[in-house]
């Protein structure tokens, strides 16, 4: 969030609270959506319907600014649809890593998506 407020001081800029972590998710940041109940099947007709309404429209920001990561190894692969001018890897933490062996191995898979952008 510090990322965008201070990118928001000279661009408009869309950001989420939050981490949004999946890649069917990730795009409502892009849309300024909130993820709806994954069983609640009427909401995400709504969104749907918003979205395709919204994508006929000029986008009105500059930049957009997602954070994302992972809770277990294979999970940056996810992304991969993603193509960032820029990435800034803020923290690696021992974080979910009932999902990993080591702190090295949230590292290479929190870089994994370094390589897979391929423009960072």
């Amino acid at each position: 969030m510090a990322i965008a407020e201070l990118l928001g001081t000279s661009a408009r800029v869309r950001y989420q609270k939050g981490n949004y972590n999946d890649r069917v998710t990730v795009p409502l940041v892009f849309l300024g959506k909130h993820n709806p109940s994954l069983f609640n099947v009427f909401a995400w007709m709504k969104l749907f319907g918003e979205n395709a309404a919204q994508l006929t429209q000029p986008y009105p920001y500059d930049v957009v600014v997602v954070e994302i990561g992972t809770d277990g190894p294979g999970q940056m692969r996810q992304f991969a649809y993603l193509r960032p001018d820029v990435c800034v890897l803020t923290a690696i933490t021992p974080e979910h890593m009932e999902n990993f062996r080591s702190l090295q191995a949230v590292a290479t898979e929190e870089n994994r998506f370094l390589t897979i952008a391929n423009r960072c």
